[in-house]
């Protein structure tokens, strides 16, 4: 079996998944909102989510890390439907 989205590999290295965001905002039968809030970090990478826009992805990701390199704080709300 493949270990397409990282999970195994993760797991391997003794890397420990945690739930995505902060809290949910919202749920039910239909949909859950969760809210990601990240203070800044020192370091700074070049990003593709424009301030106010929207990302849609119909597919499962591979595990990844996510951190705030900016110089301003980072709030996000993930939709899942």
């Amino acid at each position: 079996m493949s270990d397409k989205f990282g999970i195994a590999e993760a797991a391997k290295h003794g890397i420990e998944l945690c739930q995505v965001g902060q809290r949910i905002v919202l749920e039910n039968e239909r949909v859950r909102v969760r809210e990601i809030n990240l203070d800044p970090d020192e370091d700074r990478i070049k990003t593709v989510e424009e301030l106010g826009s929207t990302v849609f992805i119909n597919r499962m990701r591979a595990v990844h890390r996510l951190m705030n390199r900016a110089a301003i704080p980072y709030l996000s709300h993930l939709v899942e439907l």
